[in-house]
């Protein structure tokens, strides 16, 4: 959860909260975070994701475990750029991945870092629809109305099993998957990238590494 807003989990800000974390409280995040995306990801429910600006690594990781993604136009990005900041992506977020734009953009856009503009993402099918911020939630509304009239049964059985595999296979290694996570966040390297690429979003000036 999101400190102050009771009920969000926001993975973007709560990931800086991480910085200079004891691992039991690292391994929570990681918990937490799989866990939302993986019920995501499962759930029986019509999700839309609505991004509104930019969306890169876990905000881009939760968006592709939604039914559908409508990006607003503008100059901001999404996509994951987690090796250009020394991070490793997580096992459960290269599904999410392989799943909207296949095996090869996936491992080439991870290897790269590579993030999208709004525009590039539609292209590569990252993203669905692009429209203007203004036109946003009407988008989303019309997208959740147009799966809506499909027969509700027959919509979750087809869901289900064309996610399953993937579900199960995350569920099979879920402990390994967080306890990798932990063990990589606790790299000094790693703490060091959370609050130097985050502070430019946010605007807040990086901490030096202590000594000793």
């Amino acid at each position: 959860m999101h400190k102050g807003v009771t009920g969000i989990f926001s993975s973007g800000l709560d990931m800086l909260s991480l910085r200079q974390k004891p691992s039991n409280e690292i391994y929570k995040f990681w918990s937490l975070y799989q866990e939302t995306w993986v019920r995501l990801y499962a759930s029986s429910l019509i999700t839309v994701a609505a991004i509104n600006g930019s969306a890169t690594a876990p905000g881009c990781a939760l968006a592709t475990a939604c039914d559908s993604r409508v990006m607003a136009e503008g100059d901001h990005v999404i996509g994951h750029d987690e090796t250009r900041t020394g991070w490793l992506v997580p096992n459960w977020v290269k599904f999410g991945m392989v799943n909207l734009i296949g095996f090869k953009e996936t491992e080439r856009s991870f290897q790269k870092g590579t993030i999208f503009s709004p525009e590039d993402a539609q292209k590569i099918g990252l993203v669905d629809m692009v429209v203007p911020k203004d036109d946003l939630m009407t988008s989303v509304r019309i997208r959740l109305k147009e799966s809506a009239s499909m027969e509700d049964d027959l919509r979750i059985s087809t869901k289900n099993m064309m996610r399953r595999e993937t579900t199960e296979n995350l569920n099979l290694r879920k402990q390994e998957d967080v306890t990798n996570m932990t063990v990589y966040s606790l790299l000094e390297h790693v703490q060091e990238s959370i609050v130097d690429t985050n502070a430019q979003y946010l605007g807040w000036k990086p901490v030096p590494w202590p000594s000793g």
